[in-house]
């Protein structure tokens, strides 16, 4: 488990990047991230993921921390323990599609 999450983490990172114009500026390319995730069968509700993850950045980051490379660990953090909170099993899945009638 271990090692997973440390791969995990160092996969995001190389997601997590400064902006060329504004080196305060911290970009996270979510598309890719979650494809990581995803490829790693954390499946994560996106609209829900993407603004409780923007809630939980804010608060840890804004006003708070310079712009600098041990950041990018700590956003990879806090991305993947974000989604570990609102990860859905694929049998939740499959229950939900079967009581929609989507199956």
């Amino acid at each position: 488990m271990i090692k997973q999450h440390s791969k995990l983490i160092n996969q995001i990172i190389a997601h997590v990047y400064f902006d060329s114009n504004d080196k305060s500026v911290v970009r996270v390319a979510f598309d890719s991230v979650l494809k990581i995730l995803g490829e790693n069968d954390i499946i994560v509700p996106q609209k829900m993921y993407e603004e409780t993850l923007n809630k939980v950045l804010e608060e840890k980051l804004v006003g708070k921390t310079a712009a600098n490379e041990p950041l990018k660990y700590i956003i990879a953090q806090a991305i993947l323990n974000t989604a570990y909170l609102l990860a859905i099993s694929k049998d939740e899945i499959i229950k939900y599609k079967i009581k929609t009638n989507q199956v």
